[in-house]
């Protein structure tokens, strides 16, 4: 099981969040965070990217 945060791991998730608001996705994803500190840590950076 890996607690690594949201963009604090190898894969660049702020350019596939850019990617995917320049095709216009408007929907829902699902993604698997384990670690309450891993899961506010992402959510904050979800939040600085505006996908809230």
């Amino acid at each position: 099981m890996s607690l690594t945060a949201l963009g604090e791991g190898v894969i660049d998730i702020e350019a596939i969040y850019q990617a995917l608001v320049k095709t216009g996705f408007d929907g829902y994803s699902t993604l698997e965070i384990a670690g309450e500190e891993a899961v506010l840590k992402s959510f904050a950076f979800l939040k600085k990217l505006g996908a809230e």
